[in-house]
């Protein structure tokens, strides 16, 4: 299919991003409140931050006076107005005065998920949104500056879609602030998310010191943007009809989605979490397939199992397949399994997704995350628009398809499965949605 055959094709493209090199830019930069929209979808706009839709809570709130929060607040305030209207609001006032590589840096993230999301047909301003900012701890330094960790939920209401909560957990935050003319100022963020992961590229461990002081965050995130309008065209042009096989058992798509919904956020203690071990997608996915009926194989040469923690490629009762948990594992599962167990079809053209498949994601060369389809976002002449997922690491509930930072999406059609032993000696347990 198209969109496989470009994953060697372009892998050079790949290998220069990875080594944090810098291709001609995609498009000019975006300016302060230019947007491809002409209005703010109703939100407010000003600098003044008159409107807040967001909190800080928890414990250790006490610790962080008045002018603290609102240095915090105003912040994600102006983040949430940009993102709602796809229009940069000027945010320099909120800088302390060395903090220039940091407000370059924090500009070119938001530029990026503006120039992400105005690149799609979906309409991705918001109707609304609103967020909870939760106290993980404070620091004061003898330089007289207090860092500030905390841990973001938010829902967006996207105007294509304004009925539907698109939510995302546990987004970690980093502040540092600086006493300055009697007022609080950024003088550091972090923001665990992919929108920075991909613009900070080999800088993203980097300490504040270490981060470049040229202009290497705008040039890459104009290359990032220019990698998702070429994939964007790709699946455009992605019209091949395909035949979808028989199966001898079918697949249990509601069963599959009502458990990806209520794992989301927290985690099954039934299996293991990989977050922070390469990312919890895959495991996640996996499970919600078992959860919609597709039963554990052992058969053959291609294998998808969990028995335990331990990976273990045997066709035994023991351990963990990579299949399991790798996204490229997965894909290799999908494709070559023949017989018993699991029938899919990978590299599926992308618009033929229904609730319950799965869309791969990564860049090109580089596919490293797996997310489940929960719905389809059409016109209102039933022409395809947008998918919403659920996803694990990052954990996204109904959560547009277009929206990610991610350029390469493929789809994988769950099909059903195939296979006259009984499964249920190789099903792991039991799962309760409730």
């Amino acid at each position: 299919m198209i969109l496989h055959k470009f994953r060697e094709i372009i892998l050079l493209l790949s290998m220069i991003w990875l080594a944090g090199c810098t291709p001609q830019a995609g498009g000019p930069p975006i300016d302060i409140e230019e947007s491809a929209y002409s209005d703010s979808a109703g939100l407010q706009t000003e600098t003044e931050d008159p409107v807040r839709h967001g909190t800080i809570q928890g414990k250790g709130i006490d610790t962080l006076d008045e002018d603290m929060q609102s240095a915090i607040l105003n912040y994600m305030e102006r983040y949430y107005q940009s993102i709602a209207s796809l229009s940069i609001k000027n945010s320099s006032d909120l800088y302390a005065e060395s903090a220039e590589i940091q407000e370059l840096l924090d500009r070119s993230a938001w530029e990026y998920m503006i120039g992400l999301r105005s690149g799609q047909e979906a309409d991705l301003r918001l109707a609304d949104y609103s967020y909870d900012l939760t106290m993980d701890g404070t620091a004061q330094t003898e330089r007289g500056t207090v860092t500030v960790s905390l841990t973001e939920h938010s829902i967006q209401n996207f105007m294509q879609h304004p009925d539907i909560d698109s939510e995302s957990f546990n987004i970690q935050h980093r502040f540092v602030l600086k006493r300055q003319d009697g007022d609080w100022f950024i003088l550091e963020h972090r923001q665990s998310d992919g929108i920075y992961y991909n613009v900070m590229g080999n800088f993203w461990n980097s300490t504040q010191n270490e981060l470049p002081d040229t202009d290497y965050f705008r040039t890459r995130k104009d290359m990032l943007l220019q990698q998702n309008k070429e994939q964007i065209s790709l699946r455009a042009q992605d019209h091949a009809s395909i035949k979808i096989p028989q199966t001898e058992y079918p697949y249990e798509r509601d069963s599959a989605v009502a458990y990806a919904s209520e794992w989301i956020g927290k985690r099954n203690q039934e299996w293991s979490d990989f977050t922070g071990r390469g990312g919890n997608c895959q495991n996640f996915v996996s499970q919600c397939l078992l959860a919609g009926g597709i039963p554990i194989d052992i058969d053959g040469e291609s294998i998808w199992k969990w028995f335990g923690e331990d990976l273990n490629e045997r066709n035994d009762c023991e351990g963990n397949s990579s299949s399991w948990i790798s996204v490229n594992g997965f894909y290799q599962y999908a494709s070559t399994n023949r017989g018993y167990g699991l029938s899919a079809v990978p590299d599926a053209p992308y618009q033929e997704g229904v609730p319950g498949d799965i869309l791969q994601m990564g860049f090109p060369g580089n596919w490293n995350h797996v997310v489940l389809i929960s719905e389809v976002i059409q016109g209102e002449d039933g022409h395809f628009i947008d998918y919403l997922v659920h996803s694990n690491t990052s954990d996204l509930r109904n959560f547009p398809a277009s929206a990610y930072p991610l350029p390469c999406q493929s789809l994988i059609k769950i099909c059903g499965w195939n296979g006259h032993r009984d499964p249920e000696p190789y099903m792991k347990g039991t799962w309760n949605a409730g």
